[in-house]
């Protein structure tokens, strides 16, 4: 069978266990886990099988996370011929943090200086509070791209010139181009959002297929990987490989079984 159904009245870990050690050539399984938790309990539940049929060792297969297996199979993937040393993995905080610069790449309009939270420009305009504009009597509305910062006035709204401020947004940005490369799709500009979501979150769509163009950029030159462009350069391998062969990228595949959970 392609799919075997547990009831839901039962818990889920037992059933499991019992039905991955009913299958054959158990050495060379894999089983396939959204996450580490799921492992844990079913290495518990095989412990608990053994001691109850008095066993004093198991055949077990290879307990892995999906991202796990995509990180194995892209450490296998060739490397550039400009790159000596294996990409490593980008943690979330160094994730935003280059989201930070990609995005002060593409939205100059809007940098300023914070300090203690506040401008510390001295000749920022009270009201728009940008860098470089001129204090009009009344806060004029953007008409083009160049001037888009005028329509913002509170500086915690603008947060490309602090990394502190920049975080609740980078978090749900890296979390947002995750989404796009996990479904393999690049992002382009989404314009006119203004009416839809906040002003600035609005301002960030309108440029989001260049700031995940200078992203990737960042993340080239830093040598570093995410979880969802690891999923989507392995994804594109497998698509060049050979129909008849389509492990040839991935040695680890060769003469296993899998069983996602």
């Amino acid at each position: 069978n392609i799919f075997t159904l547990f009831p839901w009245q039962e818990d889920f870990i037992k059933p499991l266990a019992r039905f991955i050690l009913q299958q054959d050539e158990l050495a060379s399984a894999v089983v396939l886990l959204p996450n580490a938790r799921p492992a844990r309990y079913l290495q518990r539940e095989f412990a608990a099988i053994a001691q109850e049929q008095g066993l004093k060792a198991l055949v077990l297969p290879r307990l892995m996370t999906v991202q796990e297996l995509f990180e194995l199979l892209g450490a296998g993937l060739e490397l550039p011929a400009d790159v000596s040393e294996a990409p490593k993995q980008a943690e979330l905080l160094d994730r935003v943090a280059l989201l930070h610069e990609a995005v002060r790449e593409n939205t100059p309009e809007l940098q300023y200086s914070v300090q203690n939270g506040k401008p510390n420009t001295p000749d920022i305009c009270p009201e728009i509070q940008i860098i470089g504009q001129e204090c009009p009597k009344t806060t004029p509305k953007a008409k083009s791209e160049e001037n888009a910062g005028a329509r913002f006035k509170n500086p915690l709204a603008l947060p490309v010139n602090s990394p502190e401020h920049f975080l609740p947004w980078g978090l749900r940005l890296a979390n947002l181009l995750e989404d796009f490369l996990n479904a393999e799709l690049l992002p382009v500009n989404y314009q006119h959002l203004e009416g839809v979501t906040g002003e600035f979150a609005a301002l960030l769509l309108s440029r989001l297929g260049h700031i995940q163009q200078s992203y990737l950029r960042l993340l080239q030159e830093h040598n570093l990987l995410t979880p969802a462009l690891t999923a989507f350069n392995v994804a594109r391998a497998a698509r060049i490989a050979q129909p008849e062969n389509s492990a040839g990228n991935f040695p680890f595949l060769h003469g296993k079984h899998f069983i996602m959970a």
